[in-house]
């Protein structure tokens, strides 16, 4: 994954490590995220699916046949904007007119839709399929911002996943006080 805003880039290594470290061979297959966590309950479809998924009861009930891993770290929801608009950008009721990008199907695409239509209707939701998708349009100006996330380790660490020049603004819980656990 060449591009380091991408949040594949960190889980790509994570994943690799831990094959090395049950001595098994990682083979890649790219979906998009909508669904994925289904996948390893489908015969056939993959093996594991190495995304930070937090298991909500629905994505359960979908993961038939599937188990989730036990929490591995924790998000807390962020804007991600280009360094120079950093002083424009507080929260999302700054974005006015403006348009912020999310991948389809990821807490953070719900978490933006529920916030534009309760705080800043004037705010363009684009969804992409995947994360190149996503990031294409921003780095072409398609969109003002991205909504993902900042990611911590279980002890509370920062996840490194953002290069110089990209600050997030508008941190904020998915469920007020209630840590958003990813499995």
């Amino acid at each position: 994954v060449p591009d380091p805003l991408d949040p594949r880039r960190w889980m790509l290594r994570y994943t690799e490590a831990l094959g090395s470290r049950l001595g098994l061979r990682v083979r890649w297959v790219e979906v998009p995220f909508d669904g994925s966590w289904a996948l390893a309950g489908e015969e056939g479809a993959v093996d594991l699916v190495a995304t930070n998924v937090a298991p909500s009861p629905q994505r359960r009930a979908e993961a038939v046949g599937a188990a989730f891993s036990d929490p591995f770290m924790y998000e807390r929801r962020a804007l991600r904007v280009r360094e120079a608009d950093a002083g424009r950008y507080a929260t999302i009721c700054d974005f006015g007119g403006e348009r912020v990008g999310a991948v389809r199907g990821m807490n953070a695409e719900i978490d933006l839709r529920r916030r534009v239509q309760t705080h800043a209707p004037a705010v363009s939701v684009v969804a992409t399929d995947t994360f190149p998708e996503l990031y294409e349009l921003f780095h072409r100006g398609g969109l003002a911002a991205v909504a993902q996330a900042e990611y911590y380790a279980i002890d509370g660490s920062v996840i490194p996943s953002s290069p110089p020049g990209i600050v997030l603004v508008d941190h904020h819980d998915l469920v007020p006080g209630q840590r958003e656990e990813c499995a």
